[in-house]
């Protein structure tokens, strides 16, 4: 029961939260668990299942700046009443797979489901229920993704038990389960329930505070958001640094399992390991969110880059505990830091009420970095039978993106 003297946006904030973990432990970070079940099913390359996961990123470039469009003028909950049942049936029909055809198929449904009900969706309704505490209120937002990685030892142990097709209709079943009481709180701004951003009176709600709500919201009203945007050097690039980023991360949560095998790890290990690294990026987008509410957000981009980076390196030499150590720490950490600065960077730089469509042209646009990097590192690996020159290259690829940050320029006003 929703206690009335507690703000409902951190209500909202709970379930949403909620949601990005069940999302992400279910479509992200847990599918690394169905490659070699897959393989030993079918016999498919691992280049194969590497573009079916990619279908993932592709459905966010298609769709992302759409569905940021359709956030904005819908409110998140029709979104996520569309995305629940969709992302359910994508996962029963995965279950069924009986080619790659079918398997594809099964990933781009279950992707549009996702889509609708998570990433700029969430992001979204937590932006217009929160100002001053917007780094604060999305670290703890993204650590629902983070915390996700509780979900892949159960996963893993769903399919070593019951099989993979069986464990494919358990989250079926399960998306449905998690979904309904969630859109039933979900509300998509304040004003609906009379309220204000923060929990604010009207009084203590300064106009000041208004004007940076908004900042640049007018701007691109006038002169048109598209173009605004595109002619801004930070929005280009905060895209560019996000695609590099995604690249990165989604290479490295689709391969890992298999690239532990193959340095002789076995697979109950793996597992672990890769659901350790979620749950310690909890620690960078926790604490990252909260000093982007403090310090300038810009040099804090470049840190995470920065500990992405060397947690590429450090993951190269992974048969060395320390190195193991290092990794587990420097990586997570990073990546964790950026996906809740990519956030907070948006809404100060583009205000509120262009929030959804602005985010969502980022993730559009960085999500094909999603689709290249798994891809691209599934063919290394099949030409070269090795996973080293796919780090290597990625940890150079990050040193460029840290250049880049020098360029964000901070917003009129602020």
């Amino acid at each position: 029961m929703i206690h009335k003297n507690i703000f409902y946006g951190w209500w909202v904030l709970a379930v949403c939260m909620v949601l990005s973990f069940y999302v992400a432990g279910t479509t992200a970070y847990g599918f690394t668990a169905l490659f070699e079940p897959l393989i030993a099913s079918f016999g498919w390359s691992y280049t194969q299942i590497s573009l079916a996961a990619s279908l993932r990123g592709m459905e966010m470039g298609i769709f992302a700046p759409m569905v940021g469009w359709l956030v904005d003028r819908y409110g998140s909950r029709r979104l996520i009443i569309f995305g629940i049942p969709i992302m359910s049936c994508g996962f029963f029909l995965m279950g069924a797979t009986q080619n790659l055809l079918m398997f594809y198929v099964a990933m781009f449904i279950i992707s549009l489901g996702k889509g609708a009900c998570a990433s700029v969706v969430t992001m979204s309704a937590v932006a217009n229920w929160f100002h001053k505490k917007i780094g604060f209120a999305l670290g703890i937002l993204a650590s629902g993704f983070g915390l996700s990685g509780l979900a892949i030892p159960l996963i893993v142990w769903l399919i070593d038990v019951y099989g993979w097709r069986a464990a494919l209709y358990v989250l079926g079943c399960s998306t449905l389960i998690v979904g309904v009481p969630i859109v039933l709180i979900v509300r998509n701004r304040p004003e609906d329930c009379g309220l204000n951003p923060d929990g604010v009176s009207s009084v203590e709600q300064s106009s000041s505070t208004k004007k940076a709500a908004g900042r640049g919201d007018d701007k691109h009203k006038k002169k048109g958001f598209y173009r605004e945007a595109f002619r801004n050097p930070s929005f280009v690039v905060l895209c560019v640094t996000e695609t590099v980023r995604i690249c990165v991360m989604s290479s490295v949560m689709i391969h890992i399992m298999p690239y532990l095998a193959s340095r002789g790890i076995d697979r109950v290990t793996a597992g672990l390991i890769a659901g350790a690294i979620p749950l310690v990026s909890v620690v960078g987008r926790f604490s990252f969110g909260w000093l982007s509410d403090l310090l300038e957000k810009r040099w804090l981009m470049a840190a995470v880059l920065c500990l992405t980076s060397a947690g590429l390196i450090a993951l190269n030499f992974i048969s060395d505990t320390g190195m193991l150590f290092a990794f587990l720490v420097l990586f997570p950490i990073g990546t964790g830091g950026g996906m809740v600065l990519r956030g907070t960077i948006v809404r100060e730089y583009f205000g509120r009420n262009n929030f959804g469509k602005t985010i969502g042209m980022v993730m559009g646009i960085s999500a094909w970095g999603g689709v290249i990097g798994p891809t691209l590192a599934g063919v290394i690996y099949d030409l070269s039978n090795s996973y080293s020159k796919v780090w290597i290259s990625y940890a150079l690829l990050m040193a460029l993106a840290i250049l880049l940050v020098r360029f964000f320029r901070a917003p009129c006003g602020s």
